[in-house]
């Protein structure tokens, strides 16, 4: 095998695949990256046997072949590499030489005929949504995920897809968000799969924010597939039942309250400075037109602001998670966010004041401090 690429094509195509690759590498070669080369083409491959990444570039091969490198020593070469290098990557006795000007890498490989391959989606439903729309859904909704939650149901993000619109949701027992958007899909009855935090991180680094064009989605009882110009994404879905999350929005909350985002935003962020923790909360003291937020921590240390909102009811007390409520704040677009409360052991109903093509709701439980 040899072959002749430029640095900028090389890096980026590992950049696409690299975050399949098994960190614990519980297989010596699932640290490794496949390489297939032909005559014009080098495609790479990285997995842990969950998730499955492929990129390609453009490449000139006299001798085509098949070999493993480690991942990691690859990436940090041609990183390390200097920006307008052409890189030459040729095969010999156990080892992939990499070479750019006099600089030269000697690396261990392991056979191709080694590497496992997680098998194709056998493709059940073919869902369409634009690009942007399903990043921005993404977007606004994977911070909510757990991670390492012993409910490994709840370590991913849930889509819901009907004949007329697909949701996303997340939740991690304490917040939830959900985002949906209307769209004609081919099915003829709602479609619901949870796909596995990894998947969802790379989706949202593969997906391109500014492109509306359409992107396909392969789904089967156990995978969900996505092609992109010269990527292509395969993932294992997480077998579980996703809750039943309908029941835990808030639908008869009477205490709406209208609020400054960036304000709002502005006083957890100086609130926070004195309660580092991440489970550290504040207190909100709602009464007609101003909402005081107080917070102090263990030292006693406390803070107080006061800001004007638009609110006319009874005075209430509430508590919650600082962070939480500025992950939240920090999804929503809107300058004006609504707030809808009834007691301080019911969860809040969070949403923008203005919709647009992408709706979204976000819940969060009070705190007890």
């Amino acid at each position: 095998m040899q072959l002749t690429v430029s640095r900028p094509d090389l890096l980026d195509a590992i950049n696409r695949v690299i975050g399949g690759v098994e960190k614990r590498q519980t297989m010596p070669i699932l640290g490794n990256l496949l390489l297939e080369v032909d005559a014009d083409r080098l495609k790479l491959t990285g997995t842990d046997l969950e998730i499955q990444l492929e990129s390609e570039c453009p490449v000139d091969a006299p001798q085509p072949g098949r070999t493993t490198v480690n991942a990691r020593k690859l990436h940090d070469i041609i990183r390390a590499i200097p920006a307008e290098s052409q890189i030459v990557i040729r095969q010999e006795e156990g080892f992939v030489i990499v070479q750019a000007g006099h600089s030269v890498f000697r690396l261990a490989c392991l056979p191709a005929d080694e590497y496992p391959r997680m098998e194709a989606t056998t493709e059940e439903h073919r869902l369409v949504l634009g690009q942007d729309r399903l990043r921005a859904m993404l977007d606004k909704t994977q911070f909510s995920m757990a991670q390492q939650d012993v409910r490994y149901f709840l370590n991913g993000l849930l889509f819901e897809v009907s004949p007329e619109r697909i949701r996303c949701v997340a939740t991690d027992g304490h917040r939830l968000a959900l985002a949906e958007t209307d769209s004609q899909q081919s099915i003829e009855e709602t479609l619901r799969i949870i796909v596995p935090r990894k998947m969802v991180m790379e989706l949202m680094r593969a997906l391109d924010r500014d492109d509306d064009s359409p992107v396909e989605l392969l789904v089967s009882t156990q995978q969900i597939e996505l092609k992109l110009a010269q990527q292509r994404m395969v993932s294992k879905l997480i077998d579980g039942r996703f809750p039943d999350y309908d029941r835990v929005i808030p639908k008869n909350n009477s205490k709406q309250v209208h609020v400054d985002r960036e304000t709002l935003k502005q006083v957890l962020q100086r609130a926070s400075v004195l309660n580092t923790d991440r489970f550290a909360g504040a207190h909100y003291h709602l009464q007609s037109d101003r909402l005081a937020i107080e917070a102090i921590n263990s030292d006693q240390e406390s803070s107080r602001e006061e800001i004007p909102v638009h609110y006319q009811g009874d005075d209430l007390k509430i508590a919650f998670n600082i962070s939480y409520m500025l992950a939240i704040l920090s999804h929503v677009d809107d300058m004006q966010v609504r707030m809808d409360f009834e007691t301080p052991e019911s969860s809040a109903l969070i949403l923008p004041t203005d919709e647009d093509a992408i709706r979204t709701r976000y819940v969060l439980m009070p705190m007890k401090i």
